[in-house]
């Protein structure tokens, strides 16, 4: 995805995940969008059908100068349903990560203070249920959580 795509997107909706208190989370995974959102959301912000099936094609016999012009504004990819999910999900997964290794770390540093490894595990377990959630939220199985740009795999969190 550009950044010009990705600023569109995020316009529509942005992934949101801070800590609460000790071992919990404030998020919007709920309030993601559903799948006829995020269709009419491409058909009216990103114009897929017309500028994708347009992008190439010289309209009224314009110069190539302009024609280069244009096109340049134009998307330069197909930009479906699915892969803003993807987007969406690698976003919450990025935000989660971090929070997992922070966990990770404290339950290594302060091993022998039994408070704040029981907060870290705790949370770790909230982020492990978050990550659960936030794939079935989106609608996804072990086999849809291949990249097809990053070629990343996330079945070890489903």
């Amino acid at each position: 995805m550009d950044t010009l795509i990705k600023e569109k997107v995020d316009s529509f909706f942005i992934p949101y995940v801070t800590p609460f208190l000790f071992t919990s989370f404030q998020h919007n995974i709920i309030s993601i969008k559903k799948d006829s959102e995020i269709q009419d959301f491409c058909n009216r912000e990103l114009g897929q059908s017309i500028l994708y099936i347009n992008k190439d094609r010289n309209i009224g016999d314009l110069p190539d100068d302009i024609m280069k012009i244009i096109r340049s504004y134009l998307f330069k990819e197909y930009i479906s349903c699915k892969c803003i999910k993807f987007y969406w999900y690698t976003e919450y997964m990025n935000i989660l990560s971090t929070y997992e290794t922070e966990d990770r770390f404290d339950i290594m540093w302060y091993s022998t203070n039994p408070k704040n490894t029981r907060w870290a595990r705790k949370r770790l377990l909230v982020t492990q249920a978050l990550k659960k959630t936030l794939g079935l939220r989106l609608g996804y199985k072990e086999s849809d959580l291949i990249s097809p740009y990053l070629g990343l795999k996330y079945s070890r969190v489903i």
